[in-house]
């Protein structure tokens, strides 16, 4: 499993400068947090954390995920969702695209969403 614990911070970082496109993806992971409910995008029955980051570098759309029980859900996402949407669930895995994206994808992305920030 590509998972390692990360502080919140890590997390907002992360989404902050890594919503973009990319061809290698790599993902920032923390256990017991979670956008419940939030930014779902879809949700499929998979086998590891793994297979879910992989669904998740497959569709445009997707810059986070949550996994739990065989069940991933991919999400779209932006930094303000982790101060006011991510809660406490155990079990969870949730996972964002690395801050290695450049800003420039991230704001193709917000534009391609209908927000031009």
């Amino acid at each position: 499993m590509r998972t390692m614990p990360l502080g919140l911070m890590s997390v907002v970082a992360a989404i902050a400068f890594g919503a973009g496109y990319a061809p290698a993806t790599s993902y920032d992971c923390i256990k017991g947090k979670d956008f419940y409910r939030h930014g779902d995008l879809s949700n499929l029955a998979l086998h590891s954390v793994d297979d879910c980051q992989d669904a998740c570098s497959a569709d445009a759309r997707c810059n986070a995920l949550a996994f739990n029980r065989g069940r991933c859900y991919l999400k779209a996402v932006v930094q303000q969702d982790v101060q006011t949407k991510i809660i406490n669930h155990n079990d969870v895995i949730t996972c964002v695209l690395a801050a290695q994206r450049t800003a420039s994808n991230q704001e193709k992305l917000f534009k391609q969403r209908g927000n031009h920030n």
